[in-house]
């Protein structure tokens, strides 16, 4: 756009001005008026004098004593505007509005004042679309144009240049502008007809000619449009966009000395300047100097982020520089805002657009970047680049036929493209198209020294179609004649993972990261595999570098937060994962964040996590239902029922319906909405009426509501419909168990059983029968005698063993069966606290080992600190030892055995005021002051002395 230089002066009719010199009042005297005109007289002297603050000084004198002065007023607006403060000079000129004075005396005056703030709708609304003299008029329809074009209404703004035009046809500025619209629009042709009406019309300034450099610029005409800069620079040796894009094009054109010179005086100039920072940039990266583009690049983001994007919304080349920035910083949501709002200005840019859709498909937004490219491609359908892009979007969105097509075109168009080739051998693949595309990729990579690129996409490709063994083989093969190629290594431990050759593929991995110490993917993977094998620290120094070298890269922070969380260190596993989430889009991991929160006891951030996540995703289920269940905590019971109501009713055209059905009739039932929970089962019968899961729920909803002959009739039903499945037999059994007919629930359990003997959900009821009947010997025989015929191994019932081996002493009975649970988690830190608390019991060496363990795997488990702080004191080590129970106790306060081993560790200790107030706060939570326990025991014994 193009603003006045500050020391333009508006020239009036002298005529004019004299005859308005004052609007004389009636209180204004000859003294006050001759002391207003010597003030204004000084002004005028000031201001040949260029002293411009000096005279602002006078003419305020003038407008004291003669408050109607108008010429004191114009010349003090005009002054402003010289000073560049065009608020000021608006406030001025509002006083003559509020006077009622004749707007044709300062209209140009004022839609400078508006113009230069960016207050294009008050110009609007001010300055009059008719009305005028003509040569004022169109001056004015001029500014209003302008005014549009400001506001991106280019219909409106065109339509007033052209109404200037209409009314004064020689009127130079408004063909400039309809020029400054045709290039803004994509118009160039347009755009030159306008400038050439201009030049005839002998227009001359630097924003003339820097339109034309702009015209050839939009032309890629390079040499040309360098010239007109340098014409630009002749008029005006400040203009700073002039010098910038000039020096951009220097280093695209490959005059990298040229644009060093320029960009360094540039720099000394305006050392905080945007575009100067951004071109810094361009060139060390230009000169090879990776590590000073990356330290440039940074320094351009903190100068964006020292603004808000509205501060530059009017200006596309801003707009064009913070999009590349904000992606390059992979900040891809303010890549994104930028971009967008760039393309309501000029959505004719293609290149923008391809950067937009990069960022959109970074940030995982596949759909958006589909749009953008299509509409891009609405202005020009062959763009290769757009489409290329496109066929990664349809990858991305899995619409594999239409990437294939894609692909196809582009190979054609573009036979010598070898990436192109790939790509359509990768879309082919995912077609099941897959011998044709291995076989493409094998004629591209053998014998060419140029192939390794489609050897490695084959190497993916053998572990994507599950030839482990041949992946391995081939980047063997490939290792001998790229033997200093990481990302070899890194393809060949993901087949060996798969074969679950676990060290082959850390040899792997290293290799891959002593050849590159950055390279950030193998790290990734070696860390995984440490965290599958529960080397956590040496996972977690992993993760801490990659993100040290890629501090955006989310899937690390994401993983930080995991081991985190299996630490059970809560606060650091919601850290990482709200820097995860800063810039990356993920439901998954964004409800994971609010359970966190829910788990940390903060209701609040489990909230706003979620409120956000609804706006983005209001029409995803698993969001909705985080939703409802937060409304629920909150105690807005009705909106959760409106919110299950609405899942239940877009659930019928889910991919999943009865999966959703079913889970929304068990939240319903949750929150006592009976009614509700039967209509949403009555839509799953309508969809599948025999499906056994539908009339359990609906069998569960009558013994809520206490209906149990309608459930006991359902379970009879389910039993007749599937009588091999032990869930009806299970129901009538708990609802027998309900009405306390304790034997009629083990007839339908043992009806069951003769149906399927290895039934271990029916075995493990009446084991709990038995026991509630006759004791936890004969349940503890029949469960273990049960086990020993069927050899299940089902991982409840050997829980349920060892528990009742524990409670009746057989402390090696108990030991052997953890022990077979933990070879199938070796990780599990409940297991190894179990082993270590029965090793205790036996004398076990192995006791603090194992205790040891399991407090690494969860240091926040007060069971956990319990064993180890009571083997330690056993052992004689106090001070670590009474630490540890400490902590456990104020965790679990109501805990019995560990307020009793508290206690005793504090009487060991000296502490026998403590021990009580110990062994009294837990009875007392418990209720079991008067029972006979340790606890109790102990307490008595202590208050007898």
């Amino acid at each position: 756009m193009i603003f006045m230089k500050k020391n333009m002066i508006f020239s009036y009719s002298i005529a004019v001005m004299m005859t308005a010199l004052t609007v004389t009042s009636s209180w204004a005297n000859e003294d006050k008026l001759a002391q207003s005109a010597a003030a204004y007289e000084e002004a005028l002297d000031s201001l040949n004098d260029n002293a411009l603050d000096e005279a602002t000084i006078h003419l305020r004198n003038a407008i004291k004593y003669n408050p109607d002065s108008l010429p004191a007023y114009i010349k003090l607006a005009e002054t402003y505007l010289q000073l560049d403060q065009p608020a000021a000079a608006e406030w001025t000129l509002g006083r003559l509005r509020s006077k009622n004075v004749d707007i044709s005396l300062y209209a140009e005056l004022m839609a400078t004042a508006y113009f230069r703030q960016s207050r294009y709708e008050e110009l609007l609304e001010t300055l009059p679309a008719v009305g005028l003299a003509i040569d004022l008029q169109s001056k004015i329809t001029l500014w209003r144009g302008k005014a549009y074009l400001g506001l991106r209404n280019y219909a409106s703004a065109e339509h007033a240049f052209e109404s200037a035009l209409a009314l004064t046809p020689t009127l130079a500025e408004a063909h400039v502008q309809l020029s400054r619209l045709r290039l803004l629009t994509g118009q160039t042709d347009a755009a030159e007809q306008a400038l050439k009406t201009a030049q005839s019309y002998n227009m001359t300034g630097a924003e003339y000619l820097y339109l034309w450099g702009e015209l050839y610029r939009q032309r890629h005409q390079f040499d040309q449009a360098i010239a007109f800069y340098d014409k630009t620079l002749q008029a005006d040796p400040d203009h700073l966009m002039a010098l910038v894009t000039k020096a951009g094009l220097l280093l695209d054109t490959g005059s990298i000395g040229q644009a060093e010179s320029l960009i360094a005086a540039l720099r000394k100039k305006y050392p905080s300047n945007l575009h100067v920072a951004y071109l810094h940039t361009l060139m060390l990266s230009n000169k090879g100097d990776r590590r000073g583009a990356a330290a440039a690049l940074e320094k351009t983001g903190k100068i964006l982020d020292s603004e808000t994007l509205t501060d530059y919304q009017d200006d596309p080349r801003t707009l064009n520089i913070a999009g590349a920035v904000y992606y390059f910083l992979n900040r891809h949501q303010d890549a994104i805002n930028a971009l967008d709002l760039y393309l309501n200005i000029a959505p004719h840019n293609n290149e923008v657009r391809r950067i937009l859709a990069s960022a959109q498909l970074k940030h995982g937004m596949p759909r958006d970047a589909l749009k953008t490219l299509r509409d891009g491609l609405y202005y020009e359908d062959k763009n290769l680049p757009l489409m290329e892009l496109l066929g990664r979007t349809f990858m991305e969105l899995g619409r594999y036929e239409e990437a294939a097509e894609t692909y196809e075109f582009l190979s054609n168009t573009v036979p010598d493209n070898e990436s192109l080739q790939r790509e359509l051998a990768l879309a082919k693949f995912s077609t099941g198209v897959r011998g044709e595309a291995i076989r493409k990729l094998e004629e591209l990579s053998h014998g060419k020294e140029e192939g390794l690129d489609s050897a490695l996409v084959l190497a993916n490709l053998y572990i994507r179609n599950q030839e482990f063994s041949k992946a391995i083989e081939y980047t063997a093969t490939l290792k001998e004649t790229y033997p200093k190629v990481p990302l070899l290594y890194n393809i060949s431990a993901s087949a060996h993972l798969a074969l679950g050759q676990d060290e082959a593929a850390r040899a792997d991995y290293l290799k891959a990261i002593a050849l590159a110490p950055r390279y950030t993917p193998a790290m990734f993977n070696l860390a995984s595999l440490d965290h599958k094998q529960g080397r956590l620290a040496a996972a977690k120094q992993l993760l801490n570098r990659v993100v040290d070298i890629d501090s955006n890269n989310h899937m690390a922070m994401i993983q930080l937060s995991r081991i985190a969380q299996a630490e059970h260190d809560l606060n650091n596993a919601v850290r990482w994962l709200e820097r995860a989430l800063t810039d990356y889009d993920s439901i998954d991991e964004s409800l994971r964040l609010a359970n966190l929160h829910l788990k940390t006891n903060n209701l609040t951030a489990a909230t706003t996590v979620i409120d956000a996540l609804t706006a983005a995703h209001e029409d995803n289920l698993r969001v909705l239902e985080a939703s409802a269940l937060i409304k629920t905590m909150h105690g807005d019971v009705n909106r959760a029922r409106s919110l299950y109501r609405q899942i239940s009713s877009r659930a019928v055209n889910s991919p999943d319906t009865l999966y959703w059905l079913h889970r929304i009739a068990r939240r319903q039932k949750d929150i006592r909405d009976i009614d509700a929970a039967r209509d949403t089962l009555q839509l799953a019968l309508e969809y599948d009426a025999d499906n056994l899961r539908t009339h359990t729920i609906l069998a569960e909803l009558d013994i809520v509501s206490h209906r149990y002959q309608d459930a006991l009739a359902g379970a009879e039903n389910l039993i007749t419909q599937a009588p091999d499945h032990p869930v009806g037999y299970s129901m009538a059994s708990d609802i027998m168990m309900i009405q306390n007919n304790h034997q009629q629930a083990l007839t339908y359990l043992q009806r069951g059983l003769q149906q399927r003997p290895d039934a271990a959900a029916l075995a493990l009821r009446i084991y709990k029968i038995v026991e509630k009947k006759d004791g936890l010997e004969p349940a503890l025989k029949y469960l273990a005698d049960w086990e020993t015929q069927h050899r299940t191994q089902n991982t409840s019932v050997l829980q349920a063993l060892g528990a009742a081996y524990t409670r009746n002493g057989e402390y090696n009975k108990a030991a052997k069966i953890n022990g077979f649970l933990l070879t199938n988690d070796p990780q599990n830190p409940v297991l190894l606290n179990n082993l270590a608390a029965l090793y205790m019991q036996t004398g076990d060496p192995r006791a603090e080992e194992y205790a040891q363990m399991a407090y690494t795997r969860a240091p926040d488990n007060p069971a956990v600190m319990d064993t180890l702080g009571w083997i330690l004191i056993r052992k004689g080590v106090m001070d670590k030892g009474l630490s540890l129970l400490r902590n456990a106790h104020s965790r679990a306060p109501a805990d019995l055995e560990i307020a009793y081993h508290t206690a005793t560790a504090l009487i060991q200790t000296n502490n026998r005021a403590e021990a009580i107030e110990t062994l009294q706060r837990s009875l007392a939570l418990t209720q079991q002051l008067d029972a006979d326990n340790e606890a109790s025991r102990l307490l008595t014994s202590l208050l007898d002395k």
